[in-house]
């Protein structure tokens, strides 16, 4: 492998890394938000409570952390890592959309939610594609030789 195909390699992780680390901050911000403004959203009239905002944010901050761990430690996993993180995250996402749908903004934020999820795994599944496309350039792979 050359110098060149080789630095063309650690473009694509990067990229995806971009995108994991992108919901792991924004995950931190929510938590720090949620626990900043503790007193002033417990008397708003959302189901959720800010400790459970700050908890269940700084999980998926963990959990995003280590998928960007994998992506460059473990690179076999990495894309099973990734579809598993996003879908389990999309997953408590939409689950708390029912959830709490007693809340005023339940409704009012379905379709941004929608547009949310679908940005979610165009972004992932782009960062994946490249990935793929990366890795059979750098190795000299074709579909027919899979």
């Amino acid at each position: 492998m050359s110098i060149a195909a080789g630095m063309s390699s650690y473009r694509w992780p990067r990229l995806l890394s971009l995108v994991i680390a992108w919901f792991c901050l924004e995950n931190l911000a929510r938590a720090g938000i949620a626990i900043a403004q503790a007193r002033e959203l417990a008397a708003l009239p959302s189901a959720m409570s800010p400790y459970y905002v700050t908890a269940i944010s700084a999980g998926w901050c963990v959990a995003f952390g280590a998928n960007l761990l994998v992506v460059w430690l473990r690179p076999a996993w990495r894309v099973a890592m990734s579809l598993s993180v996003m879908t389990l995250y999309q997953a408590n996402l939409w689950l708390n959309q029912l959830v709490f749908a007693r809340s005023s903004e339940a409704t009012e934020t379905a379709g941004f939610r929608a547009i949310l999820t679908a940005a979610s795994f165009a972004a992932l599944a782009a960062g994946l594609a490249l990935a793929r496309r990366s890795e059979n350039k750098t190795t000299g792979n074709t579909r027919m030789d899979r």
